[in-house]
């Protein structure tokens, strides 16, 4: 006798049907009759599988030990099979639950941004929710910009300057109240002679949806409300919408109809981008919160100021110096 993967007790034996179901109804464990009734019929169903899988292939109604070894090996590529099958329908479902879930969420992120528009106005009262130098920015901000010379190794009196500018700002944003809630700004640019001007519009237009970018490397004003932010638009200008989470630290108050000042080389995930029949943008952007207080590249512009703080030339050393003082003021910030 071989067994075989069947019925219930898991085995079938050479012979005729008769002589297995015998066999099988000599069981005295069965629970009760229906269950041995439901156990003869599984037991019919494997010999007429079995039956006719050996090396002549005819059904003579006679199980051989061939037929057995066969129909084992049959029983176990099924079981195989099936069990295929079944990771592959459990993967899918996971799938399309993963992509409901996903879309659920994006969903919700959405609309976390589609309410009335003053409700994304920034309560301005707060203590410490403007920067000391937010009126100044403007007027720094080309040197500011110039820290991206500097850490190619450009040093000069206009980048040492912009990079001392630049840390005292970082210092000022640092000891900013986070936001309270989600705000949303608007921003028009304008293009311009300049290469920072137009450095924006070749960041969008190189950019996909989804791209993380740097828009400017110097600091951006943005105002409460687009109505004021249009009178700044000019013929094929761009209008952000900057979508800002609650805890960011940004610069604001309500002069001017209200502003908010972001942080230098803002980083943010471009949401959407579309050219209007006028010839202008609307582009629709979420800044990113940065992991920490310290901006990525204050390593690096202390590490050229290191390199100054005995130089001869008495400029450099002197606001290498600077640098380095305020980058340690901006490290013992504690948020």
């Amino acid at each position: 006798m071989v067994d075989a993967i069947t019925s219930r007790n898991g085995r079938i034996m050479t012979g005729s049907l008769e002589e297995n179901r015998a066999v099988l109804l000599q069981d005295e464990n069965f629970r009760s009759e229906r269950a041995k009734a439901r156990a003869a019929r599984k037991l019919e169903k494997a010999f007429a599988m079995a039956d006719g899988l050996g090396e002549n292939g005819v059904k003579d109604g006679e199980i051989t030990e061939a037929e057995i070894e066969a129909y084992n090996k049959e029983m176990k590529k099924k079981s195989w099979r099936t069990g295929l099958l079944i990771a592959a329908g459990i993967a899918v479902a996971g799938i399309a639950a993963y992509a409901i879930t996903k879309g659920i969420k994006a969903k919700h992120a959405e609309k976390r941004w589609l309410g009335e528009a003053e409700q994304y106005i920034p309560d301005c009262s707060i203590a410490n929710s403007q920067i000391p130098s937010h009126h100044d920015i403007d007027g720094m901000n080309n040197e500011i910009r110039r820290v991206v010379k500097l850490k190619k190794g450009d040093v000069g009196i206009t980048t040492m300057c912009g990079a001392y500018n630049a840390v005292c700002v970082d210092n000022e944003f640092a000891r900013l109240a986070p936001l309270e809630k989600d705000c949303i700004g608007y921003r028009a640019v304008n293009r311009g002679i300049t290469e920072w001007r137009d450095e924006p519009y070749r960041v969008i237009n190189n950019a996909k949806v989804g791209d993380i970018i740097v828009p400017d490397t110097g600091c951006s004003y943005a105002a409460h409300n687009i109505d004021l932010a249009e009178r700044f638009m000019g013929k094929e200008g761009m209008m952000y919408t900057i979508r800002i989470p609650k805890g960011a630290r940004v610069s604001r108050n309500m002069e001017h109809g209200g502003e908010i000042l972001m942080p230098r080389g803002a980083e943010y995930k471009l949401i959407s981008k579309q050219l209007i029949s006028d010839g202008t943008m609307e582009v629709t952007l979420e800044y990113i919160l940065p992991k920490s207080i310290i901006p990525e590249d204050v390593p690096q512009i202390k590490k050229v100021a290191e390199q100054y703080v005995n130089s001869t030339d008495k400029f450099n050393r002197n606001y290498a110096q600077k640098i380095i003082e305020e980058i340690e003021k901006l490290k013992k910030i504690r948020v």
